[in-house]
């Protein structure tokens, strides 16, 4: 059975330098923590929570082997 789920993150191109990821990453974390930043995107219906690019990267990949499946059973295509 096929459950979706929906989630949301910011990504950075393949390649980029890791002290670049770390530090945005870091921004980020800061950001939804905070009592100001965590309030706002909960006010629109977020449910922010902080994941590691690895968290993320383990994310991406799942969904495109789950869909990407259902994508080839379907025979579904991008006119």
């Amino acid at each position: 059975m096929l459950t979706p789920e929906g989630w949301g993150a910011i990504v950075a191109p393949a390649g980029t330098p890791r002290d670049i990821v770390q530090r945005v990453g870091t921004a980020l974390q800061a950001i939804i923590q905070s009592p100001d930043g965590g309030e706002r995107l909960r006010a629109q219906g977020a449910m922010p929570k902080y994941g590691s690019p690895d968290i993320v990267d383990a994310l991406i990949r799942r969904d495109l082997q789950k869909f990407g499946e259902v994508v080839k059973q379907s025979n579904a295509r991008i006119d």
